[in-house]
């Protein structure tokens, strides 16, 4: 019995059973979204799982809240911004539009675009110094997202460049609402069965106890 109950231990845990952490997009000059047209989208990447670096304008932790995709970028040849997209579904959604980890090589810009490619807001210097910060010249940028729909958002050098080689960044995207049905901190069907399992085993084995205890 002791057995079995260490073997479901043991899967629901390859299977993840507990917290989980938010997972970042890798992007280097492979991605080859350096122009709007190429932009690299996040749709499939947002979730609400914690993570440390996810804050709104005050610094508040909201990335179990709100929605939010990260990436992280390297840039090996420079001379243009990144590209991403994602999209929304609803009306008037708050977004914030965060750079880590950029200084001390990048002091970034960070700007957001509607669909057609209009500027909607910019931002050089965020002010913000928050867990994946260490400098206020980290770009931090708040919006409402008007209307539904595509949206870009570019992450270049002050005042406005394209990057330069070597330099790094991280972009953190978090949206009040999202079309992604991911929730807080998922968990397969699969772990919900071996947890029961688990229980399961331990009230049989606790029942077997109380019996031989009866008769003894």
């Amino acid at each position: 019995m002791k057995n079995k109950i260490r073997l479901l231990i043991l899967c629901s845990a390859i299977l993840g059973f507990g917290s989980a952490q938010a997972a970042y997009v890798n992007v280097n000059d492979l991605t080859k979204n350096s122009t709007r047209a190429t932009a690299l989208n996040l749709d499939a990447k947002f979730d609400r799982k914690f993570d440390a670096n996810i804050g709104n304008s005050v610094n508040k932790n909201i990335s179990k809240s709100f929605f939010h995709a990260s990436a992280q970028a390297t840039t090996d040849k420079g001379g243009n911004k990144d590209w991403y997209s994602f999209t929304t579904s609803q009306s008037n959604v708050q977004a914030y539009f965060d750079i880590d980890n950029g200084m001390w090589d990048l002091d970034s810009w960070v700007s957001l675009y509607n669909a057609k490619g209009k500027l909607l807001k910019s931002n050089d210097d965020g002010g913000i110094v928050d867990p994946g910060s260490v400098h206020r010249y980290d770009s931090f940028l708040s919006a409402v997202l008007t209307n539904p729909g595509m949206y870009f958002v570019s992450v270049g050098r002050y005042p406005n460049q394209g990057l330069l080689h070597g330099q790094d960044y991280t972009l953190n995207i978090a949206l009040q609402s999202h079309n992604s049905a991911s929730a807080a901190t998922p968990i397969p069907a699969a772990t919900w069965l071996f947890g029961s399992g688990i229980a399961g085993l331990i009230g049989m084995r606790r029942k077997k106890e109380h019996a031989v205890r009866l008769t003894a």
